[in-house]
């Protein structure tokens, strides 16, 4: 669902459904820097629209108006606003559909996302709470406490035919767990009256780009190196070995499956190996070399673009 401009101002320093399990460090995909860099407007790149994205938004009001069909939510209001819990005003969430007494979160995913669920809806007995994936499940405690409603349901559309609908229950000692966890976050980190401090540097994407921001130039001297220092150099060349090593495991594994499958497709449930359709790709500098002139006109069009501080290790083994 995207967010107004107005919405992304109410929800910075508070704790939103949508970003508590990655605040909690239950997110596979979004770890705590890049989730409290983005709620405050802290991060310097665009993410990009994929196509589960830009199918998410053209296909979330249909899909949220025939799970609320199926499941017989009639008073079902979508476009909700952004809410708070009033007697915990960091505590918030932009439901997707809310009713008197439930509500429905919508995912759209691709079909390789089914892996994570642990069951179709139902088979596990009325409510599907362990059915789903952890981190949809704090989403959907954390909108079930914003909005005080006791049920909640979680459609997933997978693609083809795969609609599901989850029937979720409040769980009271879980939202505790949360909350407690969650205000912690809170004070420290996004608080506006607290001290907003940074959470620890993860290796995010985010991380990085907050770092290249704060700190975007160098000033030409050398610190003194602090026992910190040389535990943290020791500790990245490490894990350069063991990833340089990891990889090598990867391509010759790779490799031998390419050679098992030989001239056909694949192997049935290993891996497949086709080759792709060409795709035509304009060759700008043989187009400006068939142009007369067109070393005349090079210096026009050449740009220098801003340099980046780039990381080295020049620890001494």
């Amino acid at each position: 669902m995207s967010l107004t401009a107005e919405q992304l101002e109410l929800r910075r320093g508070k704790v939103m459904a949508s970003d508590v399990a990655a605040y909690l460090g239950f997110h596979p995909w979004v770890k705590p820097f890049e989730a409290w860099a983005r709620n405050l407007g802290l991060e310097t790149f665009e993410e990009e629209e994929n196509e589960s994205m830009e199918l998410g938004t053209l296909l979330e009001r249909p899909l949220l108006e025939l799970a609320a069909r199926r499941i017989g939510m009639s008073d079902a209001a979508f476009g909700c606003p952004t809410m708070f819990r009033p007697d915990v005003p960091w505590a918030g969430a932009t439901p997707d559909a809310l009713g008197a007494h439930n509500g429905i979160q919508c995912k759209v995913s691709g079909l390789h996302m089914a892996r994570d669920y642990q069951g179709l809806p139902g088979e596990t007995g009325r409510f599907d709470n362990d059915a789903i994936p952890i981190y949809h499940l704090l989403q959907c405690q954390w909108e079930m406490f914003v909005t005080q409603r006791p049920l909640w349901h979680l459609a997933v559309y997978f693609g083809g035919r795969d609609f599901r609908i989850y029937a979720l229950s409040y769980d009271s000692d879980l939202v505790g767990s949360m909350r407690a966890a969650a205000q912690v976050f809170w004070r420290e980190h996004l608080d506006g009256n607290g001290p907003q401090r940074r959470p620890e540097l993860d290796g995010s994407d985010a991380a990085m780009a907050f770092l290249r921001k704060t700190y975007p130039r160098n000033k030409g001297n050398l610190t003194e190196p602090t026992a910190e220092a040389l535990a943290l150099a020791q500790r990245y060349r490490e894990a350069d070995a063991k990833l340089k090593e990891w990889e090598a495991a990867k391509a010759e594994a790779k490799h031998k499956l390419c050679d098992l499958v030989g001239a056909s497709d694949g192997i049935a449930e290993v891996c497949t190996w086709k080759k792709t359709n060409p795709k035509p790709r304009t060759d700008w500098e043989s187009l400006a070399k068939a142009l007369e002139g067109w070393d005349a006109l090079l210096p026009d069009h050449t740009i220098t673009p801003e340099g980046v501080r780039t990381f080295r290790l020049t620890l001494k083994e």
